[in-house]
């Protein structure tokens, strides 16, 4: 029987008549009939639909035309990678290959070089960076036999890129420098900038911020001696992000404002809306949530008109970061989730790890910690699977803290450590310098107040190292908070005396908050009521401002203790039960003890024996179970 269901259908166009059996008169086409089709379909197409690049790149490369086959497949990949179809770049790209395998191109070996560094890039960006560091290793080889020295750095450099993804900041450091070497016995400045640009990335990936600077300087330098302003506006956004990283908002600001005002005069959108993002951040570390919102709006609104998917989930992301810190947590999900949509749908895997582990984060602070992990699991599989081990260090320490507010002390440790061990292997100091903090955050609810304090030491002198202004507040507020629990005042007050210049410098109102509550512990401590009451004044309107819940329970329990101290019963009642309502609503163990611990006090004072009795005995009783034995020790004396 003859299959005759293909049908010419006119000069233009040609299908089948029957679409269930169209794979069946397909495969048994011979090769010789198929590839004479998908020519005269192609030249067809020529004629009457060029701007149709996908089917003629498909039909070209079906028909072996291997040249029209490239330059189809080339342009069909660029397209597809503008839009974010990556997998449809990488698709085309592997044809343009194909192509060039086959045929008799002129300057065969370098666009061999640069496809495979095109789709290398793309593969990049899918998070498929094992298959991207193959693929340059093999650009690199081909790029030596031609002797091309320019493909060599360029190709060097992104590598050293997806080193950095990897978390490899030995390999990526390495290579970034060979492409510098490279790039300058040719005398391309241009890739000698980007390779200098490399090196401050590791450093800035490592903690190592001062070394960063002077790399993103070097790069700068360069950029603005040969007329690169795009770069030059890069380089300087890098700045900016490292001072925001060091806490040193106002230079930060001050190198992002550059940047954006170059990518404005160059007409760079993309460029632009970057700047205006890290601005953003920057006024979002200063707790400056409105002004935070308004530079992310404004880059959120050029991301949708140029069309840039993977900026604008970013936006979505650090929008919700605000909704976040305010205690907005639907809003913070919507846009989490806003956010996480759009990566899945560009393939940006990194990005949906991100946005995974930011939506556990929120169901942790709402205490819904089985749905936290579940999040955070997801996110860890996908760190895993992509090799990003900073993500994963990352999220293995989010877990820990889920651990920690449910009092699961042991289990925290193992995460924290865990976390830590990865910081140390991959040299990250400023993330080794959180994991440490929070070892002796464990330590010292455990009561375990000298392995707290080496562990705080340790993080200290980390983050003094390396110029981390967030880390060296965290560890002196632990270490008074050490202090305190060992009715150490004078010296806790020390230890805050010294976290606090630091904070009015960085100008955080959320770390000024903190550092106001443990300032109106020791007045308490030490009697000194006024003060304390002013402090709590000050908290109050910043409470107000931040819209923190955990700021919210901590304030309503010191003016528990306020009002106790005071002898009004009624204020220090109400002010109690707030706090037992938030902490109980975040499901925090301790926090919640602590406070049943005080109103017991409150009610054994205003001569409610009973009622204290059973209060003490439910702070007791969570104090037994998490295992917080200095706590333990105060409670025998009631």
């Amino acid at each position: 029987m003859k299959i005759k269901f293909l049908r010419e259908g006119g000069v233009d166009t040609y299908y089948f008549t029957k679409d269930v059996i169209r794979e069946v008169v397909y495969q048994r086409m011979n090769q010789v009939k198929l590839r004479h089709y998908h020519q005269r379909v192609g030249e067809q197409l020529l004629v009457a639909h060029k701007e149709s690049i996908e089917e003629l790149a498909h039909h070209f490369y079906l028909a072996g035309d291997w040249e029209r086959g490239l330059k189809y497949s080339m342009e069909a990949a660029e397209r597809a990678k503008g839009s974010y179809a990556n997998q449809d770049a990488i698709r085309f790209y592997s044809w343009a290959l194909e192509c060039l395998a086959h045929g008799e191109i002129k300057g065969k070996e370098t666009k061999e070089v640069n496809c495979i560094r095109k789709r290398a890039e793309v593969l990049k960006l899918l998070g498929e960076n094992e298959r991207a560091v193959e693929d340059l290793k093999v650009a690199v080889e081909k790029a030596e036999r031609a002797d091309n020295k320019e493909a060599m750095s360029d190709c060097f450099n992104l590598l050293s890129s997806v080193y950095g993804s990897l978390s490899r900041y030995k390999d990526a450091e390495t290579v970034a420098r060979k492409a510098v070497r490279i790039a300058q016995s040719v005398g391309n400045r241009r890739y000698e900038a980007t390779g200098l640009n490399n090196i401050g990335s590791v450093y800035y990936y490592l903690g190592e911020y001062d070394k960063a600077l002077d790399f993103y300087r070097q790069s700068l330098e360069i950029r603005k001696e040969i007329g690169d302003r795009r770069g030059e506006a890069f380089s300087l956004n890098n700045i900016g992000i490292v001072y925001s990283n060091l806490g040193e908002y106002e230079k930060a600001l001050e190198f992002l404002k550059q940047s954006l005002e170059i990518d404005k005069e160059i007409g760079n959108r993309q460029g632009e809306a970057a700047s205006l993002n890290n601005i953003g951040i920057v006024y979002s570390n200063l707790g400056e949530y409105e002004k935070a919102l308004d530079f992310y709006r404004q880059s959120l609104k050029i991301d949708k008109e140029i069309g840039d998917r993977r900026g604008e989930a970013l936006i979505l992301n650090n929008i919700g970061n605000v909704y976040y810190y305010l205690g907005k947590y639907d809003k913070a999900l919507d846009f989490y989730r806003q956010s996480l949509k759009i990566r899945k749908e560009i393939g940006n895997r990194q990005g949906e790890a991100a946005s995974l582990d930011n939506i556990g984060i929120v169901y942790s602070d709402l205490g819904e910690y089985d749905k936290a992990l579940d999040f955070y699991r997801q996110s860890l599989k996908i760190d895993k699977e992509i090799g990003d081990r900073r993500g994963e260090a990352l999220i293995l320490n989010n877990i820990g803290n889920v651990y920690y507010y449910l009092g699961k002390y042991d289990k925290a440790l193992d995460f924290y450590r865990q976390s830590l061990k990865i910081r140390k292997e991959i040299g990250n100091r400023r993330g080794e310098a959180f994991s440490l903090n929070n070892i002796g955050i464990v330590y010292s609810a455990l009561g375990e107040y000298d392995k707290a304090l080496d562990f705080y030491r340790q993080s200290l002198k980390i983050s003094k190292e390396t110029g981390g202004r967030e880390g060296k507040v965290e560890s002196l507020m632990g270490m008074g908070d050490v202090c305190i629990e060992k009715g150490e005042l004078s010296l806790a007050e020390e230890y805050y005396n010294k976290a606090h210049p630091i904070i009015k410098e960085m100008n955080s109102r959320p770390l000024l908050s903190i550092v106001l509550c443990r300032r109106a512990e020791i007045y308490l401590g030490k009697d000194s009521l006024d003060e304390a009451e002013k402090t709590l004044e000050q908290i109050l309107s910043l409470a107000d401002e931040l819209g923190s819940k955990e700021i919210r329970a901590d304030l309503s329990s010191l003016y528990g203790r306020l009002w106790t101290k005071k002898r009004n019963w009624d204020k220090a009642r109400s002010s109690f039960k707030k706090a037992i309502r938030i902490f109980k609503g975040l499901k925090r163990k301790f926090d919640l003890a602590k406070v049943y611990y005080y109103y017991g006090f409150l009610l054994k004072e205003s001569g409610d024996d009973a009622n204290a009795q059973k209060y003490f005995s439910e702070a007791k009783k969570i104090f037994e179970e998490i295992g917080a034995r200095g706590w333990l020790k105060k409670m025998a004396k009631c």
